[in-house]
């Protein structure tokens, strides 16, 4: 999910427009045990080695307004 983002930001963007980014989940982030009740494929992370500690302050720098749909209640 996080170098999804990451390609995202990277991204040729206007200035002086809104800009958004929708991000459509069924599944918490990799590696963050505060999120997961079910088992984790990747307990260490995204296999990339970005997380949100990286990748969100790049959006919020960049002025892009992300909106998250969830699919499921696992990301409660």
């Amino acid at each position: 999910m996080f170098d999804g983002l990451n390609e995202g930001v990277k991204k040729s963007w206007r200035e002086k427009t809104k800009k958004f980014m929708f991000l459509i989940t069924d599944s918490p982030p990799h590696g963050n045990p505060k999120f997961h009740n079910i088992e984790e494929l990747y307990p260490d992370g995204c296999p990339c080695g970005l997380t949100e500690d990286k990748v969100l302050p790049l959006i919020k720098k960049k002025g892009i307004e992300l909106i998250v749909y969830k699919l499921n209640d696992s990301l409660n």
